[in-house]
Protein backbone atom coordinates (compact mmCIF):
# COMPACT_ATOMS: atom_id res chain seq x y z
CA UNK A 1 0.00 0.00 0.00
CA UNK A 2 1.55 3.01 -1.06
CA UNK A 3 1.49 6.61 1.40
CA UNK A 4 0.22 9.75 0.62
CA UNK A 5 2.65 11.99 -0.82
CA UNK A 6 3.08 15.82 0.88
CA UNK A 7 3.11 18.89 -0.16
CA UNK A 8 7.12 19.01 -0.36
CA UNK A 9 7.14 15.33 -1.90
CA UNK A 10 4.94 16.77 -5.03
CA UNK A 11 7.56 20.23 -4.60
CA UNK A 12 10.51 17.88 -5.38
CA UNK A 13 8.78 15.67 -8.47
CA UNK A 14 7.66 19.04 -10.02
CA UNK A 15 11.50 19.88 -9.37
CA UNK A 16 10.52 23.32 -7.53
CA UNK A 17 12.02 24.25 -4.44
CA UNK A 18 10.52 25.87 -0.70
CA UNK A 19 12.65 28.22 0.66
CA UNK A 20 11.96 26.31 4.24
CA UNK A 21 10.54 23.17 3.79
CA UNK A 22 9.02 23.49 7.13
CA UNK A 23 7.29 26.92 6.61
CA UNK A 24 6.84 27.45 2.88
CA UNK A 25 3.72 27.70 1.26
CA UNK A 26 5.02 27.97 -2.78
CA UNK A 27 8.15 26.81 -4.47
CA UNK A 28 10.01 27.91 -7.45
CA UNK A 29 12.27 25.85 -9.70
CA UNK A 30 16.57 26.53 -9.41
CA UNK A 31 15.85 27.53 -13.11
CA UNK A 32 12.84 30.31 -12.59
CA UNK A 33 11.16 28.33 -15.07
CA UNK A 34 8.14 27.32 -13.01
CA UNK A 35 6.25 27.71 -9.43
CA UNK A 36 4.10 26.21 -7.44
CA UNK A 37 1.51 27.73 -5.06
CA UNK A 38 -0.79 26.37 -2.03
CA UNK A 39 -4.53 27.13 -2.64
CA UNK A 40 -7.20 26.14 0.11
CA UNK A 41 -9.56 24.48 -1.73
CA UNK A 42 -12.76 26.71 0.54
CA UNK A 43 -10.91 29.69 -0.48
CA UNK A 44 -11.37 29.62 -3.64
CA UNK A 45 -14.27 31.49 -5.50
CA UNK A 46 -15.28 32.07 -9.02
CA UNK A 47 -12.27 30.59 -10.99
CA UNK A 48 -9.84 32.85 -8.67
CA UNK A 49 -7.90 32.85 -5.27
CA UNK A 50 -7.11 36.10 -3.48
CA UNK A 51 -3.81 36.04 -1.71
CA UNK A 52 -3.49 37.30 1.39
CA UNK A 53 -3.87 41.13 1.48
CA UNK A 54 -1.08 43.32 3.00
CA UNK A 55 -3.41 44.17 5.94
CA UNK A 56 -3.80 40.83 6.58
CA UNK A 57 -2.78 40.08 10.45
CA UNK A 58 -0.53 36.91 8.85
CA UNK A 59 1.37 39.10 6.85
CA UNK A 60 4.48 39.18 9.06
CA UNK A 61 4.58 35.58 9.36
CA UNK A 62 8.07 33.72 7.40
CA UNK A 63 5.32 31.88 4.91
CA UNK A 64 3.49 35.05 4.04
CA UNK A 65 6.55 37.15 3.19
CA UNK A 66 8.03 34.73 1.07
CA UNK A 67 5.42 33.82 -0.75
CA UNK A 68 5.31 37.58 -1.50
CA UNK A 69 8.29 37.32 -2.74
CA UNK A 70 7.69 34.73 -5.19
CA UNK A 71 4.57 36.45 -6.17
CA UNK A 72 6.61 39.51 -6.83
CA UNK A 73 8.97 37.14 -8.61
CA UNK A 74 6.20 35.34 -10.50
CA UNK A 75 4.71 38.55 -12.15
CA UNK A 76 7.72 40.39 -12.70
CA UNK A 77 9.28 37.71 -14.73
CA UNK A 78 5.88 36.47 -15.96
CA UNK A 79 6.96 32.66 -14.76
CA UNK A 80 4.73 29.99 -15.17
CA UNK A 81 2.57 29.29 -12.47
CA UNK A 82 0.83 26.42 -10.91
CA UNK A 83 -1.76 25.89 -7.68
CA UNK A 84 -1.76 22.95 -5.85
CA UNK A 85 -4.91 22.28 -3.79
CA UNK A 86 -4.94 21.66 -0.68
CA UNK A 87 -7.88 20.87 1.59
CA UNK A 88 -7.62 22.24 5.76
CA UNK A 89 -7.64 19.90 9.24
CA UNK A 90 -9.40 23.27 10.18
CA UNK A 91 -10.25 26.18 8.00
CA UNK A 92 -10.63 28.74 11.41
CA UNK A 93 -7.53 27.58 12.46
CA UNK A 94 -4.22 30.04 12.25
CA UNK A 95 -1.93 28.83 10.86
CA UNK A 96 -3.62 26.05 8.84
CA UNK A 97 -2.33 22.07 8.88
CA UNK A 98 -3.10 19.85 5.94
CA UNK A 99 -5.77 17.43 5.61
CA UNK A 100 -5.49 16.19 2.23
CA UNK A 101 -4.33 17.16 -1.29
CA UNK A 102 -5.18 15.57 -4.74
CA UNK A 103 -2.13 13.50 -6.16
CA UNK A 104 -3.58 13.42 -8.92
CA UNK A 105 -3.39 17.03 -10.63
CA UNK A 106 -2.64 20.79 -10.19
CA UNK A 107 -4.31 23.71 -11.78
CA UNK A 108 -2.56 25.95 -14.30
CA UNK A 109 -2.80 29.83 -12.62
CA UNK A 110 -2.17 33.36 -13.67
CA UNK A 111 -1.27 35.73 -11.31
CA UNK A 112 -2.63 39.08 -11.22
CA UNK A 113 -1.54 41.89 -8.54
CA UNK A 114 -3.91 44.61 -8.03
CA UNK A 115 -3.67 47.62 -5.90
CA UNK A 116 -0.12 45.65 -4.08
CA UNK A 117 -2.19 42.65 -3.79
CA UNK A 118 -2.36 39.30 -5.77
CA UNK A 119 -5.25 37.28 -6.97
CA UNK A 120 -4.80 34.10 -9.05
CA UNK A 121 -6.76 33.51 -12.08
CA UNK A 122 -7.54 29.47 -12.23
CA UNK A 123 -7.28 28.56 -16.16
CA UNK A 124 -7.42 24.86 -15.87
CA UNK A 125 -6.42 21.40 -14.68
CA UNK A 126 -3.32 19.69 -15.61
CA UNK A 127 -1.89 16.39 -14.74
CA UNK A 128 0.94 16.57 -12.27
CA UNK A 129 2.59 13.59 -14.77
CA UNK A 130 2.14 15.32 -17.72
CA UNK A 131 4.27 18.18 -15.97
CA UNK A 132 6.85 15.94 -14.69
CA UNK A 133 6.92 14.22 -18.64
CA UNK A 134 7.66 17.87 -19.61
CA UNK A 135 10.72 18.09 -17.03
CA UNK A 136 12.36 14.60 -17.91
CA UNK A 137 12.45 15.93 -21.16
CA UNK A 138 14.37 19.04 -20.09
CA UNK A 139 16.42 16.47 -17.28
CA UNK A 140 17.53 14.34 -20.54
CA UNK A 141 18.65 17.45 -22.80
CA UNK A 142 20.70 18.26 -19.95
CA UNK A 143 22.26 15.14 -19.30
CA UNK A 144 22.96 14.20 -23.16
CA UNK A 145 26.53 15.48 -22.81
CA UNK A 146 27.15 12.77 -20.00
CA UNK A 147 29.00 9.60 -20.76
CA UNK A 148 27.77 6.07 -21.04
CA UNK A 149 24.09 6.97 -20.67
CA UNK A 150 22.46 4.84 -22.62
CA UNK A 151 20.30 7.17 -24.80
CA UNK A 152 17.03 4.23 -24.96
CA UNK A 153 13.85 5.33 -27.64
CA UNK A 154 11.30 7.94 -27.21
CA UNK A 155 9.36 5.60 -29.93
CA UNK A 156 9.52 1.76 -28.95
CA UNK A 157 10.24 -0.07 -32.15
CA UNK A 158 7.47 -2.13 -32.51
CA UNK A 159 7.69 -5.79 -33.53
CA UNK A 160 6.04 -7.61 -36.45
CA UNK A 161 4.62 -10.44 -34.82
CA UNK A 162 1.01 -12.32 -34.95
CA UNK A 163 0.53 -9.74 -32.02
CA UNK A 164 2.17 -5.77 -31.91
CA UNK A 165 4.99 -5.78 -29.13
CA UNK A 166 7.45 -3.52 -27.87
CA UNK A 167 11.02 -3.99 -28.46
CA UNK A 168 12.78 -2.77 -25.17
CA UNK A 169 16.22 -1.41 -25.12
CA UNK A 170 18.57 -3.91 -24.00
CA UNK A 171 21.19 -0.98 -22.73
CA UNK A 172 18.38 0.42 -20.80
CA UNK A 173 17.39 -2.47 -19.15
CA UNK A 174 20.39 -3.56 -18.06
CA UNK A 175 21.69 0.13 -16.84
CA UNK A 176 18.90 0.21 -14.49
CA UNK A 177 19.61 -3.11 -13.14
CA UNK A 178 22.54 -1.70 -12.76
CA UNK A 179 21.18 1.56 -11.11
CA UNK A 180 19.35 -0.64 -8.38
CA UNK A 181 22.25 -3.14 -7.98
CA UNK A 182 19.68 -5.76 -6.98
CA UNK A 183 17.54 -3.85 -4.47
CA UNK A 184 14.08 -2.71 -5.38
CA UNK A 185 14.10 0.91 -6.02
CA UNK A 186 11.25 1.43 -4.35
CA UNK A 187 11.37 -0.20 -1.03
CA UNK A 188 14.97 -1.10 -0.74
CA UNK A 189 14.68 -4.86 -0.56
CA UNK A 190 17.15 -7.07 -1.73
CA UNK A 191 15.63 -9.68 -4.54
CA UNK A 192 16.34 -13.13 -4.02
CA UNK A 193 19.62 -15.04 -4.51
CA UNK A 194 19.91 -16.48 -8.29
CA UNK A 195 22.63 -18.09 -10.20
CA UNK A 196 25.46 -16.16 -11.34
CA UNK A 197 26.11 -14.64 -7.87
CA UNK A 198 23.02 -12.18 -8.56
CA UNK A 199 20.30 -10.77 -6.96
CA UNK A 200 16.30 -11.11 -8.58
CA UNK A 201 15.02 -7.84 -9.45
CA UNK A 202 12.23 -6.64 -12.22
CA UNK A 203 12.45 -3.46 -14.50
CA UNK A 204 9.17 -1.90 -15.16
CA UNK A 205 8.36 1.38 -17.29
CA UNK A 206 6.20 3.73 -14.89
CA UNK A 207 4.76 5.60 -17.88
CA UNK A 208 3.30 2.42 -19.82
CA UNK A 209 4.68 1.49 -23.93
CA UNK A 210 1.09 1.09 -24.72
CA UNK A 211 0.41 4.65 -23.14
CA UNK A 212 3.14 6.65 -24.91
CA UNK A 213 5.70 6.29 -22.45
CA UNK A 214 9.53 6.04 -23.42
CA UNK A 215 11.82 3.42 -23.52
CA UNK A 216 14.45 5.57 -21.37
CA UNK A 217 16.10 5.29 -18.30
CA UNK A 218 14.25 7.91 -16.47
CA UNK A 219 10.78 5.81 -16.95
CA UNK A 220 12.21 2.62 -16.23
CA UNK A 221 12.78 1.28 -12.48
CA UNK A 222 13.89 -1.34 -10.59
CA UNK A 223 11.26 -2.82 -8.49
CA UNK A 224 11.00 -6.38 -6.50
CA UNK A 225 7.65 -8.87 -7.46
CA UNK A 226 5.53 -7.59 -4.99
CA UNK A 227 5.38 -3.80 -5.91
CA UNK A 228 6.09 -4.43 -9.40
CA UNK A 229 2.62 -6.53 -9.49
CA UNK A 230 1.28 -3.92 -7.61
CA UNK A 231 2.30 -1.16 -9.69
CA UNK A 232 0.44 -3.05 -12.26
CA UNK A 233 -2.93 -4.49 -10.26
CA UNK A 234 -2.72 -2.71 -6.96
CA UNK A 235 -5.89 -0.28 -6.52
CA UNK A 236 -3.08 2.43 -6.11
CA UNK A 237 -1.10 1.91 -9.07
CA UNK A 238 -1.68 5.70 -10.05
CA UNK A 239 -0.11 6.95 -6.87
CA UNK A 240 3.07 4.37 -7.19
CA UNK A 241 3.33 6.25 -10.33
CA UNK A 242 4.33 9.40 -9.11
CA UNK A 243 6.64 8.24 -5.69
CA UNK A 244 8.58 5.93 -8.87
CA UNK A 245 8.91 9.10 -10.84
CA UNK A 246 10.01 11.17 -6.94
CA UNK A 247 12.67 8.13 -6.95
CA UNK A 248 13.82 8.48 -10.41
CA UNK A 249 13.93 12.15 -10.37
CA UNK A 250 15.89 12.45 -7.66
CA UNK A 251 18.66 9.50 -8.95
CA UNK A 252 18.63 11.83 -11.90
CA UNK A 253 19.40 14.88 -10.45
CA UNK A 254 22.61 13.41 -8.22
CA UNK A 255 23.95 11.56 -11.97
CA UNK A 256 23.58 14.67 -13.25
CA UNK A 257 25.89 16.58 -9.87
CA UNK A 258 27.96 13.00 -10.22
CA UNK A 259 27.20 11.93 -7.18
CA UNK A 260 25.33 9.17 -8.09
CA UNK A 261 25.40 6.38 -5.38
CA UNK A 262 27.65 3.13 -6.16
CA UNK A 263 25.26 -0.39 -6.97
CA UNK A 264 25.27 -2.97 -4.00
CA UNK A 265 28.19 -4.66 -3.50
CA UNK A 266 27.17 -8.30 -5.06
CA UNK A 267 26.45 -8.24 -9.17
CA UNK A 268 22.77 -7.39 -10.32
CA UNK A 269 19.58 -8.90 -10.83
CA UNK A 270 17.81 -10.53 -13.70
CA UNK A 271 15.90 -8.66 -16.20
CA UNK A 272 12.53 -8.58 -16.52
CA UNK A 273 10.30 -11.75 -16.53
CA UNK A 274 9.09 -12.91 -19.72
CA UNK A 275 5.61 -13.68 -17.90
CA UNK A 276 5.36 -9.86 -16.83
CA UNK A 277 2.59 -7.55 -18.57
CA UNK A 278 4.31 -5.51 -21.20
CA UNK A 279 4.90 -2.02 -19.54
Amino acid sequence: MSKELTRNQIFEILDTKPTNPRWSWCAISPDHKRAIFTLWDDKIRDGKYKFLSRSDPLKNRPGENDQRRILELVTEKNILTYGLVCIAKDITASPRSIKEIDNSYILNIKINKDNGNYVAIIKEKTLILEIVNEIKKENRKSLSSIADLPIGSEIPDRANRVTSSFVRDNKVRKFVLNRAGGQCEYCGKIGFEIKDNKYYIETHHIIALENNGKDTIDNVIGLCPNHHREAHYGIDGDKLELEFIKILTAKMKAAQQGDAPEPATKAISASQPSIAPAR
